[in-house]
């Protein structure tokens, strides 16, 4: 039988994980919104900023903050997810190897537990025809913004230190990140798709969902 080497291990991980549900517990809340930092859209007590990382599949992570209670636990729970740091699989410890390949499966799972508890909900309203137009406009809007914070903490996740001097390595496991953010990328389309059409259809005035749901 092929032996896959950790760093595949770790990739596998992800595509296996890419469907559970759960949700999860809340950090308490924060100081209030420094320099840099806006309004998470359609939120009350959430503000996000950029910040520009090294050694990772992207130049920059979207870190999000709660520094006002009032928002939706499951959403808060999603967005304010950190992502993981410091993994070194492929590692010559062995055992640090591995530990590091389980601390990473956790994360993953606990990823998609959060994502899914978010939209769960969300999603049966978008869905259901005889839901208020603004309903189902703001659940799209929601359902877009999830997938899209799901797909960055995904595709900005830390190259494992034993890749780092291998840019050929490096290339084929953020191309491999990369394919599975893009599924996720996809459902906050379909979401976006779904909440312009609404919106349109029953002659919606602009909110706060107009910018989140514009085509990419």
């Amino acid at each position: 039988m092929t032996r896959l080497s950790p760093t595949a291990h770790l990739l596998a991980t992800i595509a296996a994980t890419i469907a559970a549900t759960v949700a999860a517990p809340i950090a308490a809340p924060g100081a209030a919104a420094a320099p840099g930092e806006r309004p998470v859209p359609g939120t009350v007590g959430l503000v996000v900023r950029e910040a520009p990382v090294k050694d990772a599949c992207a130049p920059t992570i979207r870190i999000v903050r709660q520094v006002k209670r009032g928002d939706d636990r499951a959403l808060v729970a999603m967005l304010t997810f950190a992502r993981i740091t410091g993994l070194d699989v492929g590692s010559r410890d062995t055992s640090r190897s591995r530990a590091d390949g389980q601390r990473f499966q956790r994360w993953t799972q606990e990823l998609v537990r959060r994502m899914e508890a978010a939209t769960r909900a969300q999603e049966q309203v978008a869905a259901r025809a005889g839901a208020p137009p603004a309903d189902r406009v703001v659940a799209a809007a929601r359902i877009a913004q999830i997938m899209d914070h799901a797909a960055h903490l995904l595709g900005s996740l830390e190259v494992p230190r034993s890749l780092r001097a291998m840019p050929d390595a490096v290339t084929i496991y953020c191309e491999q990140l990369t394919q599975y953010a893009d599924a996720m990328r996809q459902r906050a389309d379909d979401a976006r798709d779904l909440c312009r059409k609404t919106a349109a259809d029953h002659q919606l005035p602009p909110g706060w969902w107009t910018p989140v749901c514009a085509a990419p």
